[in-house]
C-alpha cells in the first residue's frame, strides 16, 4: 500500500484528531506544529483542525525544504 492509499482514507485526520483529543484530556492548552515549506497537504490538514501561523519561521540546515513554519492551536 502506498501513500496515496493512506491519503484517500483520511488516516492523517483520524490520527491528528486522536492526538489532539488526548492532549486536551491531559490538560494541554496550546499545541505547536512545524510544517516544512512546500508541504501544502500538511498545512491544509493542520488548518482544518484550527492551527494558525505563529508568524515564525526557522531554517533547517541541509534539508531540501529549507525552512519550516511554526503553527499554533489553542485547545479549550
Amino acid at each position: 500500500m502506498g501513500r496515496a492509499w493512506v491519503r484517500q482514507r483520511g488516516v492523517a485526520s483520524l490520527l491528528l484528531r486522536r492526538v489532539l483529543d488526548r492532549l486536551r484530556e491531559s490538560g494541554v492548552h496550546i499545541v505547536w506544529a512545524y510544517i516544512l515549506d512546500g508541504n501544502g497537504r500538511a498545512r491544509r490538514l493542520y488548518q482544518r483542525f484550527g492551527f494558525q501561523s505563529a508568524k515564525e519561521r526557522q531554517p533547517i540546515p541541509g534539508h531540501p525544504a529549507g525552512n519550516e513554519e511554526k503553527m499554533r492551536l489553542q485547545l479549550f
